[in-house]
């Protein structure tokens, strides 16, 4: 049964944080829901891409050592370029990524902080290019993959 200001006030007394009510006063009636999924939601996409980042910088530092052993490091085949560059773009795309996430999370705290209403559109934009750069960093990876296997099967190409 929903309390005084609405079903995501409840949830959030229900938490267990004293004295909420008041504290988010100044807050709409969804706006601490909002703030919530977003933290959630940002939470979850910065996770899946610090393990794309571990992934992807392991493998890396795998094929560097890899080369190095064999002696091949210097000078990079054409193909090996292409590998690298497509894997460096991941790389430093999944790091904007996590900068963005902690950025949104940032902002959505500070709006639960503050009990401000500004924060919640803050939050919203900051979401959105997560999400939008996550999308990207994914088509871009299926891409670059695609791009992988098709010159494995076809290397005459």
């Amino acid at each position: 049964m929903p309390g005084p200001r609405g079903p995501a006030l409840s949830f959030i007394l229900v938490a267990g944080l004293s004295g909420t009510e008041d504290y988010l006063s100044d807050l709409g009636p969804i706006d601490p829901l909002v703030l919530a999924v977003i933290i959630g939601a940002t939470s979850t996409l910065w996770a899946i891409g610090f393990a794309a980042y571990a992934f992807i910088f392991n493998y890396l530092h795998q094929w560097v050592s890899a080369m190095e052993q064999r002696g091949t490091l210097q000078p990079l085949s054409p193909e090996a370029e292409r590998s690298l560059r497509d894997n460096r773009r991941v790389f430093m795309g999944f790091i904007v990524q996590g900068v963005l996430s902690l950025a949104t999370i940032s902002m959505a705290g500070e709006g639960f902080y503050t009990h401000d209403p500004g924060w919640v559109p803050r939050a919203g934009v900051g979401f959105v290019l997560t999400i939008l750069t996550f999308f990207v960093l994914f088509v871009n990876d299926i891409r670059s993959s695609i791009r992988f296997v098709n010159r494995r099967l076809h290397p005459e190409e």
